[in-house]
């Protein structure tokens, strides 16, 4: 017996129906337009004038080109096809991380299509996480007892305290969601919201880092479940 296609369906459905318009099957594959169009353009750093590295990145042109050393960029490992520049990777990762904006909108800055940047920006993410996450676990720094002791020393000068360190947590504003909405709801903020915690030390390095938290929780239950206690 013959296998029965689409197309061979399509015919004996047109045959049963005598004279009655079919239309036609539909595509296997269909290629959507972009919802967003945008200018394909070769990027480059050096086009930029310094007023607008600095707006879009909080960063000057050769800081960009230090932090590419200093976080090894050149050794990240990207997939879905995309190799970009080191630069041009340092520079989606600071775009995204400097304002609150869609991939959408940084099609026009960088020329490339939003699943690319989001690629870049994932890969990156990801070689930062496994690369140097530790730090934020619990900084080598704080190993040195003489190090607790300056801190110390330096915020007995201004408030007669004997501490080497602040806590401080970060209020993320969220959309309210679907499911759990009472677990991330701050009835002090009144609005729904992520947590994080982190201690400061006197010269301004975040030395601890922490989250995310439900947003219900307050600075004391936060601290409490951390891993720096």
């Amino acid at each position: 017996m013959d296998e029965l296609t689409i197309d061979d369906l399509f015919d004996d459905l047109a045959d049963a129906a005598g004279d009655a318009d079919v239309p036609p099957p539909p595509p296997r594959w269909r290629s959507a337009p972009f919802l967003y169009p945008y200018r394909d353009w070769e990027w480059s750093l050096d086009e930029l004038a310094d007023g607008n590295t600095w707006d879009n990145t909080r960063f000057t042109k050769p800081q960009i080109h230090d932090l590419v050393t200093l976080l090894r960029l050149d050794e990240v490992e990207y997939n879905a096809g995309v190799k970009p520049e080191p630069v041009l990777a340092c520079c989606v990762l600071l775009r995204r991380l400097a304002f609150s904006c869609r991939w959408c909108d940084l099609q026009v800055l960088f020329g490339r299509p939003a699943s690319w940047l989001f690629a870049v920006f994932t890969c990156v993410i990801q070689n930062l996480h496994e690369t140097f996450g530790y730090l934020l676990d619990w900084h080598p720094h704080l190993r040195s007892y003489r190090r607790l002791h300056d801190f110390a020393n330096a915020v007995k000068k201004r408030c007669y305290a004997r501490v080497w360190g602040f806590l401080d947590g970060h209020f993320e504003e969220m959309a309210r969601p679907l499911y759990r909405q009472r677990d991330v709801y701050s009835g002090h903020s009144k609005a729904d919201s992520l947590k994080h915690q982190g201690v400061v030390a006197p010269n301004g390095v975040v030395y601890f880092f922490e989250g995310p938290f439900e947003g219900k929780k307050n600075d004391w239950a936060m601290w409490s479940e951390s891993r720096a206690i």
